[in-house]
């Protein structure tokens, strides 16, 4: 396994709407909808426009086939709403569209995630599984 790490702009970035913590989606707008509504986007955003995104975390990447230097989002995709939100508010769901243009406005954010990039879904679905299982994969058999 060959895992390739480096800078890809957020605007090369998709949402992954199979991901298995939601029920399928079929449009990125219903994908910030949810996230916004389910998944706390709206308080990371105000973290990262105070602090930042934290330097200790990085997103994981799967190409797109057929498409040149795009990408699926496999782990961040809170992280990636907050900035999308944050770079263009009017997609923010309307309740939310006031506040991302105030913090738009506090400051510059990042246009760019460093990233490691997968070949597939099965190679970072070990990964994926350490995160989101304490520390263990299932993977691994004793």
């Amino acid at each position: 396994m060959r895992i390739l790490e480096k800078p890809v702009p957020i605007g090369r970035i998709f949402f992954d709407l199979s991901n298995p913590r939601h029920d399928p989606l079929t449009t990125e707008d219903q994908a910030i909808e949810y996230l916004c509504d389910k998944e706390e986007v709206w308080s990371l955003a105000r973290d990262i426009a105070a602090i930042g995104l934290n330097p200790l975390e990085r997103v994981a990447l799967i190409p797109i086939k057929g498409q040149k230097d795009a990408y699926i989002m496999a782990e961040g995709n809170r992280r990636l709403c907050a900035l999308k939100l944050l770079a263009d508010p009017d997609r923010a769901p309307a309740k939310l569209r006031k506040g991302f243009a105030s913090l738009a406005a506090r400051r510059t954010f990042p246009k760019e995630f460093y990233a490691a990039v997968f070949n597939d879904g099965e190679e970072v679905r070990p990964w994926l599984e350490r995160m989101h299982n304490q520390g263990c994969s299932t993977l691994i058999s004793e």
